[in-house]
């Protein structure tokens, strides 16, 4: 089921999929999220959903194929401003948070195994 639950794997699973594909590929990512849940399906790397599931089965080859350590925390909402910017105000937080690269998010069907 495509909730906003499913969403928010697809940020995390887009985030890593750009983090794999850098150049210079971290040893370590570091990832905030507000949702709880995210931070329990990828602790656990499972969930009751085979829809999502799918999405953390495609995290969990791009983490070992790479050999990225991640790490999926949470953030309380109210101290995750760049969230609120991103998803509403995208100019206003370009002019901002200077430094920052902002990326569109790939297809999902550039994400998940065939």
């Amino acid at each position: 089921m495509i909730d906003i639950f499913f969403l928010e794997l697809v940020a995390i699973l887009s985030t890593i999929q750009y983090a794999v594909c850098l150049l210079k590929l971290p040893q370590h990512l570091l990832l905030f999220t507000d949702s709880l849940n995210s931070v329990t399906a990828f602790n656990f790397l499972s969930v009751s959903e085979l829809l999502h599931n799918v999405l953390l089965l495609r995290a969990a080859d791009l983490i070992l194929r790479s050999g990225i350590n991640i790490y999926v925390q949470h953030i309380d909402r109210k101290e995750n401003i760049w969230v609120d910017m991103l998803s509403c105000l995208l100019d206003e937080y370009h002019h901002k948070f200077t430094a920052d690269h902002v990326c569109i998010f790939t297809s999902l069907r550039d994400l998940l195994p065939a």
